[in-house]
């Protein structure tokens, strides 16, 4: 197994076990996440070469990555990974953010 084949699989089940489990803070309170996945898309018709969608929508968020990280941050999304996580070689971004 790869070095890069032994991280994606690193960062799969940390996502598995982060996704269902909470954090609980000092006040015993229960913190809850939610997940998405940021993927790129080839479209050779943009200057980038790629296009952007969240997972859970086929909405297209755009081609500048970093509006599109700034956007999500104003939103309360965070990054908190990166991998092939569709092992279609290109890289997919694991986005959190809290709820509730």
């Amino acid at each position: 197994m790869s070095v890069a084949e032994s991280l994606i699989l690193q960062i799969q089940s940390q996502l598995f076990f982060q996704f269902f489990l909470v954090r609980r803070t000092e006040a015993n309170q229960v913190n809850k996440f939610e997940y998405e996945l940021l993927i790129g898309k080839n479209d050779g018709s943009v200057d980038s070469g790629v296009l952007w969608y969240l997972a859970s929508t086929p909405e297209l968020l755009g081609a500048n990555l970093l509006e599109i990280l700034n956007r999500l941050g104003s939103e309360g999304w965070e990054v908190v990974g990166i991998g092939d996580l569709m092992f279609d070689a290109r890289t997919e971004i694991i986005l959190k953010r809290s709820i509730g």
